[in-house]
């Protein structure tokens, strides 16, 4: 499947401005045509359906507080952080880390 930004995207000639809804819709089109898959975002308002990202954000806030200025960190520090969350079983995982789970991903495409 092939297209263009112009068939999905209002001409930005016309003074039109979509909704933020609309232009949600627009991306997910441009990247399930570029990508050739399926793409799915979270409604909004609907915290329920982002539940990994959620507690993800709850984990980080260990380190880091919410609005924190991250450049005011180095990127050792940021890669730290990120390392110790991705050594961290997950129950969604079956208790594996996501290192874990990407290697066995890898090891064996077809049981995705």
């Amino acid at each position: 499947m092939t297209g263009t930004i112009g068939d999905v995207a209002p001409d930005p000639t016309t003074g039109y401005t979509p909704s933020e809804a609309e232009r949600i819709r627009n991306l997910v089109t441009l990247l399930e045509i570029a990508l050739e898959m399926p793409v799915y975002f979270c409604e909004a308002h609907s915290p329920w359906q982002r539940g990994t990202n959620e507690n993800t954000d709850r984990l980080v806030r260990f380190w880091l507080e919410k609005g924190t200025d991250l450049s005011v960190h180095t990127a050792r520090d940021l890669a730290r952080i990120a390392a110790t969350l991705n050594a961290r079983p997950r129950p969604t995982l079956n208790l594996v880390t996501p290192a874990q789970a990407l290697a066995e991903l890898l090891a064996n495409p077809a049981a995705a």
